[in-house]
């Protein structure tokens, strides 16, 4: 598993935002719709980890209240520029996941898409989540993980010598190790793209 480290990921991601709209713009096409269930879980106080450059705030739905939070400031002021997309009011904050400044049990609901590639310590970030989310709070995730394919595997080892996200990461195991309850996995691509519906136990 590729080690990431606090600074270099931050300053990878603020190195690529002013890149990241074009080069996800395929993918953002692709998952559009699958991404829009997964806002649609979206419930009461909101935090969203991984605002990125805030492709995805049109698809929050229009009662809820959104708290955005990215560990990359030129991520976030790209970010800006599309606050006015999102049906709801929608604040971003520059947040680590990792060491959340909220006090526990603050928000209803969590939304992750394509984030915990990116966490260093996923775990830890996890774990903030799981202390920041009220008791029965929902965790709705998009993300991309290690395959239990062998070619699948292998291949994304090998890209994990490139800069950036750690492709292995076993994100739905790191969920439950958090202490959530996971209610559901639904594989998109393969078992690599993935949605994940969980719950902070009552």
């Amino acid at each position: 598993m590729k080690t990431l480290d606090n600074k270099k990921s931050a300053k990878f991601w603020d190195d690529f935002a002013g890149k990241f709209n074009l080069l996800t713009r395929y993918s953002e096409w692709r998952w559009h719709e699958l991404k829009r269930e997964i806002f649609s879980k979206a419930s009461g106080n909101v935090i969203m980890i991984g605002a990125g450059t805030g492709n995805d705030f049109k698809l929050f739905p229009s009662d809820v209240k959104i708290t955005a939070i990215d560990f990359s400031q030129k991520m976030l002021d790209i970010a800006k520029n599309k606050r006015d997309d999102s049906p709801s009011p929608l604040e971003l904050k520059l947040e680590d996941v990792q060491s959340l400044s909220y006090g526990d049990e603050v928000f209803d609901s969590a939304i992750t898409s394509c984030v915990f590639c990116s966490v260093p310590d996923p775990v830890k970030g996890l774990k903030e989540v799981f202390r920041v989310l009220k008791p029965g709070g929902n965790l709705a995730m998009f993300e991309h993980t290690d395959s239990k394919n062998p070619f699948f595997h292998f291949t994304l080892k090998l890209m994990n010598f490139l800069p950036g996200p750690d492709l292995t990461r076993k994100t739905t195991l790191n969920v439950h190790n958090s202490g959530f309850e996971v209610l559901s996995v639904n594989y998109i691509f393969q078992d690599i793209v993935k949605t994940i519906y969980a719950r902070k136990p009552l």
